[in-house]
């Protein structure tokens, strides 16, 4: 999906059963039950398993952190589709 000439892959993840999620301060800790392996997740990669968790697409996360951020979009883009990456690798979203 083209965004103000920003390519946006317009993924739309779930969180599996098997992973659970609390905050902690800035951060939140997710756990994935089935690998007993733990993630803290900075402030910003915590915006983005929020927005995860509320049901936004990668497109509309981006957009949220983008009025939120002094940054570009490609640069919330890319940062974005890297979060998803590896939470996914991580089995922590599908």
């Amino acid at each position: 999906m083209m965004d103000n000439g920003v390519c946006v892959m317009d993924r739309r993840m779930t969180v599996p059963r098997f992973v659970i999620a609390t905050e902690v301060e800035d951060s939140v800790v997710v756990l994935n039950l089935n690998t007993k392996r733990y993630y803290i997740l900075n402030s910003t990669a915590g915006a983005i398993w929020r927005g995860i968790v509320e049901g936004k697409s990668e497109s509309e996360i981006v957009e949220v952190m983008f009025r939120e951020y002094d940054a570009t979009r490609q640069h919330i883009g890319a940062s974005v589709a890297r979060i998803f990456d590896a939470l996914e690798k991580a089995e922590l979203i599908h």
